[in-house]
């Protein structure tokens, strides 16, 4: 019985992760892009921030999405972004976007 339950758990986690990343888009670079994603059902969507507080709220308006985390190494993208997703100035940071529901 601990193999079948374990096998389950480890069937669940896979089941788990796939989702999530089928409903997972990096690199994007504009607030139109993210936009777009969300509009279709995209789920996480990570992008390049400055950090400023003002391209949040500019993506909360366009969007109804806000910063959701800071991924750590695990979940980093593969190519650190280059510029913030507002399109001006350098990313200092990789965040993660979504809605509510």
């Amino acid at each position: 019985m601990p193999a079948r339950l374990e096998a389950f758990q480890a069937e669940l986690m896979h089941t788990a992760r796939r989702r999530r990343e089928e409903h997972t888009y990096r690199g994007v670079k504009s607030i139109g892009e993210l936009q777009e994603i969300l509009d279709n059902g995209g789920g996480f969507v990570y992008s390049g921030w400055s950090g400023d507080p003002a391209v949040e709220q500019a993506v909360k308006d366009a969007t109804k999405a806000t910063s959701r985390v800071i991924p750590s190494d695990e979940f980093r993208s593969d190519a650190a972004p280059e510029k913030c997703i507002s399109g001006q100035g350098p990313a200092k940071m990789e965040v993660a976007w979504a809605r509510a529901y």
